[in-house]
């Protein structure tokens, strides 16, 4: 309830990760036991209604049930900044998929990595089913590989379509919002993001000579 109150809660994908991966299938942290009955050697008792009747007694296990906090708040929007760290299927793609919210943001300048797979956590995280699995992604690049082979390659294989990555972007453009920094607001033409000039300086190395001969193999 607490956590509830406030307007903005800012954690860390490591976090929500280790609240998740410690807790069971509800939600519930600790073992994931089911509940159930103990015997316990019992003393007779002298007398009333405590008097051991010949029978082992029975207990019921302790089940802890604390939840973790932030998966069981309705939030109002979650954004994901550095999306990108949502890759596939892992821990931190499956506690952001189980974060309640009608209103998600995948925010982040390098939406891929190292192949468009990557792009399944974002959009499992984001609850865009069909597009959560990265088999679907690689099963996309595959076919577009299988027709360049079919095609072969010379001088004017830039000049062809590519059919994959048409797809792709037909995707992004119903499901992204891309800002430049040519961008202004309709009103008043005033820039969208305004960043300080940038300054580049060289800074020269000196290598010994181990390092240099590894440098240049």
């Amino acid at each position: 309830h607490k956590l509830a109150s406030y307007d903005l809660v800012v954690t860390t994908y490591e976090t929500l990760a280790s609240d998740f991966r410690n807790s069971d299938s509800t939600g519930a942290l600790g073992p994931s036991k089911k509940a159930g009955v103990k015997k316990a050697k019992v003393t007779p008792a002298a007398g009333g209604e405590d008097e051991y009747d010949g029978e082992p007694k029975k207990k019921a296990y302790k089940i802890k049930t604390t939840f973790p906090a932030a998966h069981v708040i309705n939030w109002f929007r979650v954004v994901m900044d550095e999306s990108h760290k949502s890759k596939g299927i892992s821990t931190t793609t499956d506690s952001l998929k189980q974060l309640f919210s009608r209103r998600r943001w995948c925010v982040t300048g390098t939406p891929a990595a190292n192949q468009v797979s990557d792009f399944a956590g974002q959009f499992s995280a984001l609850h865009v089913t069909q597009l959560s699995d990265p088999k679907t992604w690689q099963a996309l690049m595959d076919e577009g590989k299988k027709r360049r082979n079919r095609l072969g390659y010379d001088d004017n294989s830039y000049l062809r379509p590519n059919v994959e990555i048409g797809i792709v972007m037909s995707i992004f453009r119903r499901l992204m919002v891309r800002h430049t920094k040519t961008m202004t607001y309709n009103l008043d033409g005033v820039n969208l993001l305004v960043l300080p000039p940038k300054r580049e300086v060289v800074q020269w190395i000196k290598m010994t000579s181990k390092e240099e001969g590894m440098y240049r193999q």
